[in-house]
C-alpha cells in the first residue's frame, strides 16, 4: 500500500515538471535507502554509500539554481 501510493503520487507529480528534474526526483531514492535502512535496521552504510547519496543530493539541490541561472542567460525575444 505504502509504495503503490508513494509511487501514484510521484506519478501525479510528474507530470508538473520538467523530465530531467522528476529524473534527479526518481534518484533521491538512492542515496536516501541507506539512510533508511540504518534507521530502520541498525546498519552501517559504507563511506562510498554516503559519498554516492551526496553526489546526487548536490545535483538535486544544485539543479534549481542551475536552471534559473540559465533561464536568466538567455536573452529576450530569442527562440
Amino acid at each position: 500500500m505504502q509504495f503503490g501510493l508513494g509511487l501514484l503520487l510521484f506519478t501525479l507529480g510528474s507530470r508538473l515538471l520538467a523530465g530531467a528534474r522528476v529524473a534527479l526526483l526518481g534518484n533521491l531514492e538512492l542515496p536516501l535507502a541507506p539512510l533508511w535502512m540504518g534507521l530502520t535496521f541498525g546498519q552501517q552504510p559504507s563511506a562510498a554509500s554516503w559519498v554516492g547519496g551526496g553526489v546526487v543530493a548536490l545535483a538535486l539541490a544544485l539543479d534549481p539554481i542551475a536552471g534559473r541561472r540559465a533561464a536568466a542567460s538567455i536573452p529576450p525575444g530569442c527562440c
